[in-house]
C-alpha cells in the first residue's frame, strides 16, 4: 500500500488507512496502487511525477491516484508524513477521474486537518466522522474532476516550498522568495497562488498553525506562549489565523486533543 514506513494502519469500512513517513530526500521508484488513493499530507513536502508531468503536494494538500496510475515521488529535504487512503467500494456514478488530481485551498486544508485529527482519537464515532470526511474528500475530487485540469509546477515552486517549510517561523518576505526562486517577486506570488490558491504569507500561516497545533497537543503552555512562539503578534491574531485554519479556537483544539 505505501513504500515509506508505516507509522499505523487501519482498517475502516471501504477505506484502509496508513499513516506513513518518508525519510528526507527518500525517492520511491516509479510504483502504481492497486485501488483508487488519496495522499493527505501532514508534514513536509514532495514531489510526484507522472506522465503528465510534475506536481508539488504540501502539508494541507490533498493528492488522488488513480488505480494502476504509474508515478514516482520525491520526498523533500525535510522528509514527509502523509496519510495514505485506499478504497476499492465506491461506486462508480461518483464520477472519480483516470488521471491524478490535486485538492488545495482552506476548505481542503480543514479537511485534511479534521481527518488527522480523528485518526488520532480511539472511540466509534471518531471511525464514523473519518469515514465521512474521506467520503467529502473523494467528492471534492470527482467535483473537480469537471473543470479543473492539473497544472504542471515549475521547478523553482519546489525550492520556494521547500524554504517556507524550513523558515516559517522567521520572517519572509516577497523579495526572499524570489532570490530562492530565481524569478520576480510578481512571477512567484502570481505562480504560487495559481498552484496552491493561497498566497505564500498564507501557506506559510498554515505551516504556522499546523505547528502550534502540535505544541497545543504536546505541552501545556500557555495559549499567548504558543502564539508567540508561533510567529504571530497577539493572542487574538493566532486564534482568528488558527480557527480559518481548523474551524475551532487553539482552546477548543487543546481540550478535544486530550
Amino acid at each position: 500500500m505505501t513504500l515509506g514506513r508505516a507509522v499505523r494502519t487501519r482498517e475502516l469500512g471501504r477505506f484502509r488507512v496508513a499513516d506513513s513517513c518518508y525519510a528526507p530526500n527518500q525517492v520511491l521508484a516509479p510504483h502504481a496502487h492497486g485501488h483508487p488513493s488519496l495522499t493527505i499530507v501532514r508534514q513536509g513536502e514532495f514531489c510526484e511525477r507522472t506522465d503528465d508531468g510534475e506536481f508539488a503536494c504540501v502539508p494541507g494538500s490533498v493528492l488522488f491516484t488513480p488505480a494502476a496510475r504509474s508515478h514516482s515521488n520525491d520526498a523533500g529535504p525535510g522528509g514527509t508524513r502523509s496519510l495514505i487512503v485506499e478504497t476499492e467500494a465506491l461506486p462508480a456514478e461518483l464520477g472519480l477521474p483516470d488521471r491524478g488530481v490535486t485538492l488545495t485551498g482552506t476548505s481542503v486544508a480543514k479537511l485534511a486537518a479534521a481527518a488527522d485529527r480523528e485518526l488520532g482519537r480511539d472511540d466509534q464515532a471518531a471511525w464514523l466522522a473519518l469515514e465521512g470526511i474521506l467520503l467529502q474528500l473523494f467528492a471534492c475530487v470527482a467535483r473537480a474532476e469537471v473543470n479543473q485540469p492539473r497544472r504542471r509546477s515549475p521547478t523553482w515552486l519546489v525550492a520556494v516550498l521547500a524554504h517556507l517549510d524550513a523558515n516559517y517561523l522567521q520572517p519572509i518576505s516577497a523579495a526572499q522568495l524570489a532570490e530562492v526562486a530565481g524569478v520576480h517577486p510578481v512571477h512567484v506570488a502570481r505562480t504560487f497562488r495559481r498552484h496552491l490558491r493561497c498566497a505564500p504569507r498564507d501557506y506559510q500561516q498554515r505551516l504556522r498553525v499546523q505547528h502550534a497545533a502540535r505544541l497545543l497537543a504536546a505541552t501545556r503552555d500557555r495559549v499567548a506562549q504558543i502564539a508567540v512562539a508561533c510567529g504571530f503578534a497577539d493572542h487574538a491574531h493566532f486564534s482568528r489565523a488558527f480557527k480559518q485554519h481548523t474551524g475551532q479556537t487553539p482552546s477548543e483544539f487543546r481540550h478535544r486533543a486530550g
